[in-house]
């Protein structure tokens, strides 16, 4: 990471989670927890976007009642 200049750690990064199951709504919990901003989320039904990053708990409540997660409204 020194060689290439790259802060080592979570906080100040943006990630996008492939899979919002079990393992990608925990990861990106603990992403955001640590400081981190999940801007994209691919799922079967589609993928979203936001520049200002995604509540993983909300997300995965809309997920629960909607049955996915491609029509978020906080997303494109």
């Amino acid at each position: 990471m020194a060689k290439y200049n790259i802060q080592t750690g979570i906080a100040g990064k943006s990630y996008i989670i492939q899979g919002f199951g079990n393992v990608g709504y925990w990861a990106a919990k603990f992403i955001v927890e640590n400081g981190g901003t999940i801007v994209g989320v691919a799922e079967w039904d589609g993928s979203i976007y936001s520049e200002n990053g995604f509540d993983p708990d909300e997300l995965n409540e809309f997920k629960t009642h909607k049955g996915g997660i491609a029509k978020f409204p906080k997303a494109t």
